[in-house]
């Protein structure tokens, strides 16, 4: 792979899985808004990094809660998510098509 994509693409596809989580969740509200509440979930995961408290290491080192919670603060986490986000809008307005609503 690049070098850009090993790096980053993890926390890209990571709010790109966000977006389509919270789409399923919820399918009434426009897709811009579910693109600001992903990128809100990952940076409130994001800044709960910084939290040094014994408790919250020992969740970080459980293998689900690790691969949610992530193990260190990067500000350039915070760009590849809004990244991650903006691609899950663009693939979202793709199989949605304007006009189409989802549930009457």
């Amino acid at each position: 792979m690049p070098p850009l994509v090993a790096k980053y693409g993890g926390d890209v596809l990571y709010a790109t899985c966000w977006f389509f989580f919270l789409r399923i969740w919820f399918a009434k509200p426009p897709v811009q808004v579910v693109v600001l509440y992903a990128f809100i979930v990952c940076a409130i995961i994001e800044v709960l990094e910084l939290v040094q408290a014994p408790w919250m290491k020992k969740l970080q080192h459980t293998p689900p809660l690790g691969l949610i919670l992530g193990y260190g603060f990067n500000w350039s986490d915070m760009v590849c998510y809004a990244v991650g986000a903006l691609i899950g809008w663009g693939i979202g307005a793709v199989i949605e098509k304007p006009g189409l609503d989802p549930i009457p």
